[in-house]
């Protein structure tokens, strides 16, 4: 008699195991697994998985981009305007390269005001890099003494008004005083980027 109920266990152990898998395969099967080949289509409620394919990346978002504006250090770039309350928007010669290799203005960091095309100035702080990269160039490679207009390459967080400098470097204000990519300051058309509120 033992030899038949540890036979019949065998059995039941192994219908139990046969139902158990086909149990988890149709679950499986249900909720859009597509292994060994299948490629029916998901069911409904269900997002098909995007594939990272040339089509479908925003190239130009993860490309440099080049800004150009008044190099300014944090502290006066927030309230426009200097220790002494003079508007440093309307007179950018105020920013000088002497306050800009100030302590005080390595530590606050760096930015630039960059113009749009209804002629406001918006303010844009630079990241970590990009401060480094600014200390850089003003102690180093810097020739103006003041009203230092600078062309910066890199990538804008419109959200947080940051930019990842990758490069600096001095230049000419065009005769607009926009951007020379389409006079916009992410690059993009001539209506400006969303600048959220700030």
């Amino acid at each position: 008699m033992r030899l038949s109920v540890s036979g019949l266990h065998r059995k039941f152990q192994f219908l139990l195991m046969i139902f158990s898998i086909l149990l988890f395969s149709t679950y499986a099967w249900s909720q859009g697994f597509q292994g060994g080949g299948d490629r029916r289509p998901p069911q409904s409620g269900m997002k098909p998985p995007q594939r990272l394919e040339p089509d479908n990346i925003d190239i130009d978002k993860f490309s440099v981009k080049e800004f150009k504006g008044y190099l300014v250090d944090c502290n006066w770039g927030k309230t426009g305007k200097d220790d002494m309350g003079r508007d440093i928007i309307r007179k950018p010669s105020l920013i000088t390269r002497k306050h800009l290799q100030s302590k005080e203005s390595m530590d606050a960091g760096y930015g630039i005001f960059i113009q749009t095309p209804g002629r406001d100035n918006v303010f844009f702080k630079f990241d970590t890099s990009g401060n480094l990269n600014t200390e850089d160039f003003v102690t180093q490679r810097c020739n103006k003494k003041n009203k230092i207009y600078v062309l910066v390459k890199g990538y804008m967080d419109t959200q947080s008004h940051t930019i990842s400098v990758v490069d600096i470097e001095e230049s000419s204000k065009s005769a607009r005083g926009f951007n020379d990519e389409q006079r916009r300051p992410d690059g993009m058309g001539d209506r400006p980027p969303d600048m959220g509120n700030f």
